[in-house]
């Protein structure tokens, strides 16, 4: 049991769950940013400037697109993660 009152238990599944919707972040943000690039961004300064923007924007769509559910990967990796855990601990 922690501080808060949560079981051990919960608080990993919960750990897992977040680590698995920011794994699915960056994976989206890689494609959303892949899609991005053929996008013209000439209206945001150099060239430079426009890269910068694209890679915030590709960013903060990824991460809503994850919280929304996302390409529906994040049970199978907090599953991959839940079992990688419990090879470890059995060692």
């Amino acid at each position: 049991m922690t501080l808060t009152g949560q079981s051990d238990h919960t608080t990993l599944r919960t750990r897992q769950e977040d680590v698995a919707q920011e794994f699915e972040a960056v994976l989206l943000s890689k494609f959303v940013d892949e899609m991005m690039k053929t996008v013209s961004v000439g209206t945001f300064g150099n060239k430079q400037q426009a890269e910068i923007w694209r890679s915030f924007l590709s960013d903060a769509v990824a991460d809503q697109i994850a919280q929304s559910g996302g390409l529906g990967l994040e049970p199978q990796i907090k599953d991959a993660i839940g079992a990688y855990r419990q090879v470890m601990q059995a060692k």
